[in-house]
């Protein structure tokens, strides 16, 4: 079973690395990036269902505040942005 985890996690990240390389050369990178802090709570939603880390409410607000600080360019269109 390790073997297997291991092997489907080195295809993964491969993937990921390919997908994102693909996608940095059809868009600018800064509408590309900010998806890859995505990441960080699907890898903590990932630990927690397959290894069962336990997080405290610390590392819970943490994830939630890197992550939604950066995914603004995505919520927020650029012309609201330059009002305020």
């Amino acid at each position: 079973m390790f073997y297997i985890t291991l092997i489907s996690l080195i295809f993964f990240a491969y993937l990921t690395q390919n997908f994102m390389t693909r996608a940095i050369m059809i868009k600018k990178p800064s509408h590309i990036m900010p998806f890859g802090y995505i990441t960080i709570i699907l890898a903590s939603l990932i630990d927690y269902a397959y290894f069962g880390t336990e997080f405290n409410i610390l590392s819970i607000i943490g994830m939630i505040l890197t992550s939604s600080g950066l995914l603004i360019k995505i919520f927020v269109p650029e012309n609201d942005r330059a009002k305020s």
